[in-house]
């Protein structure tokens, strides 16, 4: 059994479904049969836990579903897909099962967002399991990254955003500034994980050079570049609806010290272009 070489952590809402789906199409990354593990935030983010078991028994599922449409069923496969979702989850065997089908000579790749916001002794734990593995975090612009997450929180809740009060009732709600404070997390990242091992990406830069961003994390982890089919093209694009002026005022307010340290950290041409 193995364990992942690459590590793409976050943030949420900040492309990493376009990594996902982009980088899987090299042929030396393996990828698990569905986005986001949930491994070690499980472990260390205890609010999680209350959806993490659902979110693996509803990937499974839908991976057993594909598998099964695509021809004549593979029963190693489908028992190996049916062991994921066994209990106990989350486990170390648990989480090297789920590794044991990547090819020793490739790059195995979990991309979970909610890692950028485990704790420190998650990062502490990840890097005495991982000793070797490289990670990448993804930073977006503060604001648009929060408006982001709004729309998906409002869609996924089927709750209409009409008035002002709606938008700004969920741009209050803890999770907006806790998936987004890098001022918090990125320094716990920089301190417990080698430099050579942690890539950050500014998050326009996937919309204005991909090409570009998928070559750093070819060089980040050690490969080859390879060609990818339609990197220009959006994945899981959010609703399109115009933020209200008044708060986008409240959001730029609210997270205005996120702004400045990603400046102070990165500089003020990183931050541009995030």
């Amino acid at each position: 059994m193995t364990t992942p070489d690459l590590l793409v952590i976050g943030a949420q809402k900040a492309g990493t479904s376009w990594l996902h789906e982009t980088l899987s199409q090299h042929p030396k990354i393996w990828v698990p049969p569905f986005k986001e593990l949930h491994f070690f935030d499980h472990k260390f983010i205890m609010a999680n836990r209350k959806w993490t078991h659902g979110h693996v028994e509803k990937g499974v599922k839908e991976a057993l579903a594909r598998h099964l449409k695509s021809g004549i069923p593979d029963p190693a496969y489908v028992l190996y897909l049916e062991a994921i979702r066994r209990r106990p989850m989350f486990n170390r065997d648990w989480y090297r099962a789920v590794f044991s089908r990547c090819p020793s000579n490739f790059i195995g790749m979990d991309v979970t967002p909610e890692y950028c916001s485990v704790p420190a002794e998650g990062i502490l734990f990840m890097r005495a399991f991982l000793p070797d593995t490289k990670y990448v975090y993804v930073i977006r612009d503060p604001v648009t990254r929060a408006v982001s997450q709004i729309k998906m929180n409002a869609l996924r809740r089927k709750r209409a955003l009409v008035s002002i009060g709606d938008w700004v009732s969920l741009a209050d709600e803890p999770v907006i500034l806790e998936r987004g404070n890098y001022s918090h997390y990125v320094p716990s990242w920089d301190q417990h994980i080698p430099t050579e091992k942690l890539l950050y990406v500014p998050f326009s830069r996937i919309k204005t050079d991909p090409l570009a961003v998928l070559r750093s994390i070819e060089r980040h982890v050690g490969l080859k570049s390879a060609s990818y089919r339609r990197i220009d093209r959006p994945v899981h694009a959010g609703p399109q609806q115009d933020v209200p002026m008044a708060v986008r005022d409240h959001l730029e307010r609210m997270l205005r010290p996120q702004s400045e340290f990603l400046v102070k950290r990165f500089g003020s041409e990183f931050a541009c272009e995030t």
